[in-house]
């Protein structure tokens, strides 16, 4: 797909960007400066809108700072603007030729170490030309020139050295977890500010929906969720058919009013030492068929920490500003031909097991249920659902609060937050997670290993037939048990077990509550549900007690 930085460099520039574009090139661009240490590049580079000396300076200004106080996101100035009307400056040759070595950046995945030693070395080699104006752009540079073409300004915060918080207030000066300074000792940069130890960057939501709708493709699109008519037959084939969406429905009036989702992930990048915790927002207007497109996906944040943030609400705070002001005052886009005018709400939070628990302020994730089996938000025997009041209202000295929550949850700010359901477990992790770890240990259905050695070389055997579309791995597990991913596992449930695995269970009603269990998964992870499927996921959901209360022990 043809990317901003390529329309640039070849001079086919449009007054607006479309959100597969914005999304796949500059969100794209921010990993390689996400964050580190405040290290100076080089100080010969120059192209011919930045002055060099800019390099010395600390990476990221940082803007507003906002205090630790929720009450300080909801008082930010009303009704964010954005002004896509005027022409955009015209580029020198120099500037194309950066954009396109940009582009070879991006395209092949390279690291922002390396990235600087690739410009090093070829400027070095430029240098040695009186002939070769062209300079190569550091990363640094890079994200200035994205900033003058695009108007793609990433806010710069200053975090602790060992990932403990981020600092939102311009006060401090030392981490409240570990004591670390904030600040370089003894150091300043030319503008006789202080240099950060570390900082990181944060694309601001608000300016990216802008872009959304300033273009008219991607705005044509987005009124996917304004046409949308509810099946009348029950059918759910999207959010949007969901009784909790019906019920507050009157939000998104407009025809141009968002609503979107928040993913909180943790990752280990082949690049980048240590763990990283992405969060990133789902445009939930366009078609379901297409909005979790990796290029369509609008990335916010990149987090650092050797296992994830300690404390992920300082890293939050300043981000749920645009969110808690978008919902209530909106944004305004102006363009060459219309201003558009829209509100934005957040629909529901989803991420991985450890991210909700932190994203809910759940106590534990585990509890100590179900010990090395990973069984994780189990409904044990007096489990009892948080309301909203308690949500709202937690008092951190009453220990029936405590029971549940281990703070006061910041979300509950969202006019869209209703119950705990806000928060939604894909179905990677809500159905597949944890399945490697049971691969092995015995119990009512494991299988001999003669059995066992069977199914793998029968998958083996119809490894020529599989469709090449498969996303998992399709080889014997027996022998590549351990190097099969959450998505293989998917597969060996959804393929494997009705036709290798379910024929050895000898004790009918234990197959067949066996095979009411693939069915209901099979049914959970596709397009649709009619009012029929959902029927028959609940029917099977009693014939799962036969496996999970071993009242039938079966015969293999």
């Amino acid at each position: 797909m043809t990317n901003r930085a390529e329309l640039l460099a070849n001079g086919k520039v449009s007054q607006t960007v479309s959100l597969p574009d914005q999304s796949q090139f500059i969100s794209a661009m921010i990993p390689n400066l996400a964050f580190g240490e405040n290290i100076n590049t080089s100080s010969n580079e120059d192209i011919d809108i930045i002055d060099s000396t800019e390099d010395d300076k600390p990476m990221y200004d940082v803007g507003e700072e906002c205090e630790n106080d929720i009450d300080e996101i909801e008082d930010t100035t009303p009704l964010l603007g954005f002004d896509f009307s005027q022409p955009l400056p015209v580029l020198s040759n120099n500037e194309k030729k950066n954009l396109a070595f940009m582009q070879l950046i991006q395209e092949f995945g390279i690291s922002c170490q390396a990235h600087k030693k690739i410009v090093e070395h070829f400027n070095q080699i430029f240098n040695c030309s009186i002939n070769i104006t062209y300079q190569a752009c550091s990363p640094h540079l890079e994200n200035k020139l994205l900033e003058h073409f695009l108007g793609i300004k990433a806010d710069g915060y200053n975090i602790c050295i060992r990932d403990c918080m981020q600092f939102n207030n311009k006060n401090d000066i030392a981490c409240v977890k570990c004591g670390e300074a904030r600040y370089r000792n003894g150091q300043t940069s030319k503008s006789d500010t202080r240099v950060p130890v570390r900082s990181i960057v944060q694309l601001p939501l608000a300016r990216q929906l802008a872009l959304c709708l300033a273009d008219d493709k991607t705005r044509a699109e987005m009124l996917y969720h304004h046409n949308h008519q509810s099946s009348q037959d029950g059918q759910k084939a999207d959010i949007f058919n969901g009784h909790v969406y019906q019920s507050m429905k009157h939000l998104f009036s407009g025809e141009n009013n968002i609503a979107i989702s928040l993913s909180i992930d943790g990752f280990n990048s082949h690049n980048v030492s240590g763990s990283v915790t992405i969060i990133h927002a789902t445009v939930l207007n366009l078609s379901p068929t297409i909005h979790y497109e990796k290029n369509r996906m609008i990335q916010i944040a990149m987090l650092p920490g050797r296992t994830g943030p300690r404390d992920i609400w300082f890293f939050l705070e300043p981000m749920l500003r645009d969110p808690c002001l978008l919902q209530t005052e909106g944004i305004e886009v102006k363009t060459l031909t219309m201003t558009i005018r829209a509100k934005m709400h957040v629909l529901m939070a989803t991420g991985d097991i450890l991210a909700l628990a932190k994203l809910a302020c759940h106590v534990d994730h585990t509890m100590g249920q179900t010990p090395k089996h990973d069984q994780y938000f189990r409904m044990l025997l007096g489990t009892q659902t948080c309301s909203l009041e308690s949500f709202r209202n937690y008092n951190l000295a009453s220990s029936e609060d405590r029971k549940g929550l281990n703070g006061q949850l910041l979300l509950v700010v969202m006019e869209t937050f209703s119950d705990p359901f806000f928060f939604v477990l894909d179905e990677i992790h809500g159905l597949c997670h944890g399945i490697d770890k049971q691969y092995g240990i015995k119990h009512p259905l494991y299988l001999s290993l003669a059995t066992q050695r069977e199914i793998g070389a029968a998958m083996v055997a119809a490894k020529s037939t599989i469709p090449t579309s498969l996303h998992g791995v399709w080889r014997d597990v027996t022998k590549n048990a351990s190097f099969f991913r959450t998505v293989d596992w998917a597969d060996f449930l959804l393929f494997v077990v009705p036709t290798l695995v379910a024929e050895h269970v000898l004790d009918s009603v234990t197959q067949k509550a066996l095979l009411g269990l693939v069915q209901t998964c099979n049914l959970l992870m596709s397009w649709e549900l009619s009012a029929e499927n959902q029927t028959l996921m609940r029917s099977h959901h009693w014939k799962n007690r036969v496996i999970s209360s071993g009242s039938n022990v079966p015969k293999m």
